[in-house]
């Protein structure tokens, strides 16, 4: 599944996120920090297009790990780990707990399609 598939998931699934505990991720995106995640977290990011550049908009992993801090923004990486039940500022929502973080090549297809 990619990120957008996730998203999906999230908000079709009920309780997403404890139903997703467990459940295995393999992602690439690019790396978003800020501040409020804290310093062993950042966001996956992709950004999607249904019919021009002009409508994208930008889905995304929580995705906790050591290695975060190594990390610099706009980074691609592909994320291998599985989700947990988290909290972030009194929402409740599951983020990726990483056990492999690999820098890869900026995709030929940066964009996911609905």
């Amino acid at each position: 599944k990619n990120i957008l598939d996730w998203w999906r998931d999230f908000r079709t699934i009920p309780n997403a996120n404890t139903a997703l505990a467990g459940q295995p991720v393999k992602a690439i995106g690019f790396v978003y920090k800020d501040e409020q995640y804290g310093a062993q977290t950042f966001m996956l990011i992709r950004f999607t297009v249904s019919c021009c550049v002009a409508d994208a908009s930008v889905v995304g992993l929580l995705v906790q790990s050591s290695e975060s801090a190594t990390l610099t923004n706009d980074t691609w990486v592909e994320v291998t780990g599985s989700f947990v039940s988290s909290e972030l500022e009194n929402w409740k929502l599951p983020i990726v707990d990483a056990r492999q973080i690999v820098r890869v090549d900026v995709p030929s297809q940066t964009y996911l399609y609905p």
